[in-house]
């Protein structure tokens, strides 16, 4: 009877977690190119708009969308991706959510120039060609 027990409430439990897993918020800051992070001159139409409706407008335009601080093998990276595409492009590279980054913001450098042959300095040189290619189009 025991065992009926906790299986079932392994059971029960696992279908509660899954229905909440169908629910997901994200959290984060949209940007663009063009203003950064922050969005205080755009306007559309006369109107301040949000952060968000300003990255929209400029993936109209033909901006890239770039993944930073992602976590490589998280689904949420992949679901981000799949979000964004329907709005613009989005770049193929992703920065990832790596010790090298904040180390280099913090001195004034950049992560390559930290690690030259760390897998931040390959993700920069990997989108760096990546954006040099949108201007050749």
């Amino acid at each position: 009877m025991k065992r009926i027990f906790i299986a079932t409430s392994f059971c029960f439990l696992l279908g509660i977690s899954s229905a909440f897993a169908a629910e997901q918020t994200w959290a984060g800051q949209i940007s663009d190119a063009m203003c950064g992070k922050d969005h205080s001159m755009m306007k559309h139409g006369g109107k301040k708009v949000s952060a968000r409706d300003c990255t929209l407008e400029c993936a109209k335009g033909g901006s890239l969308f770039v993944i930073t601080q992602a976590k490589p093998q998280a689904s949420i990276t992949a679901q981000s991706i799949a979000a964004l595409s329907q709005y613009g492009r989005v770049a193929q590279s992703f920065l990832g959510d790596r010790v090298p980054y904040a180390i280099a913001m913090t001195g004034g450098q950049t992560a390559p120039e930290l690690a030259a042959k760390s897998h931040a300095a390959k993700e920069i040189a990997t989108l760096w060609i990546e954006v040099k290619s949108c201007f050749n189009e």
